[in-house]
């Protein structure tokens, strides 16, 4: 994962390589994977219409090939970018088509694992609040956060489930119910 702006350029080079390398070699599962590695380089430069465009390219590239489930995790990174544009509605109706679409592959569980599954919906319901909290929708918020912390916890992931419920008490906070916010941060604490 790219977490710094060294690791950025660092990726973005490694993402053209393996562009380059894949075209050559006709691999044509990896030139997705690669503008998706470039999208997360670029949206940490802060260049997030090039990197709107190359999850784009991405998960359009994913679906060409028959890779729903790759395709649909490409909108982690979609709802990311948008958010960071301010454009939360968009970011919020792009985590609701993974949701649909978790929901149809829940029927048919051979087609994903279901902790994998599992994870996505917590990581959509995650960027979902945010997405409410940056336009004040703080008790959505709040049950976007609880949703995803109720995943983390399944999933036994206490750190990601810790975030959650800080995130979640921050959401009361703002919506004035401080004594419920209280016990999220003590619950928080408590996993950490």
């Amino acid at each position: 994962q790219v977490r710094t702006v060294a690791d950025a350029r660092q990726a973005r080079q490694l993402a053209h390589l393996c562009e380059s390398v894949a075209e050559e070699i006709a691999a044509v599962p990896l030139g997705p994977r690669a503008q998706y590695l470039r999208a997360q380089s670029h949206a940490i430069n802060g260049e997030l219409t090039l990197a709107l465009e190359l999850v784009a390219t991405a998960h359009n590239g994913f679906l060409q090939q028959g890779l729903t489930r790759e395709a649909m995790r490409t909108n982690i990174g979609r709802m990311r970018v948008l958010g960071e544009l301010g454009q939360f509605d968009a970011a919020l109706a792009t985590g609701q088509q993974v949701v649909d679409w978790l929901a149809g592959v829940a029927a048919d569980i051979s087609s994903m694992p279901t902790e994998e599954a599992q994870r996505l919906l917590a990581l959509v319901k995650t960027q979902q609040g945010v997405c409410y909290d940056h336009l004040g929708h703080f008790a959505a918020a709040a049950t976007a956060f609880a949703e995803a912390e109720k995943v983390y916890e399944a999933l036994a992931m206490p750190m990601h489930n810790a975030a959650a419920k800080n995130n979640r008490g921050l959401a009361l906070v703002y919506a004035g119910r401080v004594r419920a916010a209280l016990v999220a941060f003590a619950a928080a604490a408590h996993l950490q």
